[in-house]
């Protein structure tokens, strides 16, 4: 009998796909998994959202796609927005970023114990400080890494596995040209990256 998956992803921009022509990481990790596996993907992200909208419309989006005769895997990729300053604000400060991880992932955890966070990558300062269309915000890798550890932090004591990309230095060869998204090369690296979890943890098979 074929393997029952349903994945469901929340994120913002990168989880979505933006910078890669074939859909992004989720798409490439569909085509990735054993054609014996029934594979429902229920991508929830949506470009621009920080961790204060996904929590608010975390139990109406996925609740509502629960398929409990299929095993249930949700990918939570917060991705930068929170980290992000307008007008040299930050988006989201450290204390409600907490809160608001802690309570996703304790959300997630009423619906599976499959869980897998993914940390976002570095960004090219060069061209997200400011970001050229919208010069009163940016994106700087000094606020991403208090955010990042604090994702650590949360995940540890969740127990919820992680995808940590932040230690790596900033690869221009697979970020999109805004320098802040991935481009294909990286979301195909990712893809992989989250196969070589899910195998690992045993939560699905290959070819």
């Amino acid at each position: 009998m074929a393997e029952k998956i349903a994945l469901y992803i929340i994120g913002a921009s990168s989880a979505n796909g933006v910078g890669d022509s074939e859909g992004g990481f989720a798409v490439r990790l569909g085509k990735k998994l054993s054609s014996s596996i029934e594979l429902n993907v229920f991508n929830l992200a949506i470009p621009g959202d920080t961790t204060t909208g996904m929590l608010e419309r975390f139990e109406r989006e996925i609740r509502p796609r629960v398929n409990l005769k299929r095993r249930r895997i949700i990918l939570f990729y917060p991705g930068g927005n929170d980290a992000s300053t307008v007008d040299d604000v930050i988006r989201t400060d450290e204390v409600t970023y907490k809160a608001n991880v802690k309570q996703i992932l304790q959300a997630a955890k009423r619906i599976t114990e499959k869980i897998l966070c993914i940390e976002h990558r570095k960004v090219d300062e060069t061209k997200t400080a400011p970001i050229p269309w919208t010069p009163n915000k940016k994106f700087l890798n000094s606020n991403y890494a208090k955010h990042v550890a604090i994702l650590r932090e949360v995940c540890n004591e969740e127990n919820v596995s992680l995808i940590k990309q932040f230690d790596d230095p900033v690869q221009p060869d697979i970020l999109f040209h805004d320098g802040l998204h991935m481009n294909e090369k990286g979301h195909e690296a990712l893809a992989q990256k989250v196969l070589d979890m899910l195998v690992e943890r045993g939560w699905t098979n290959t070819l």
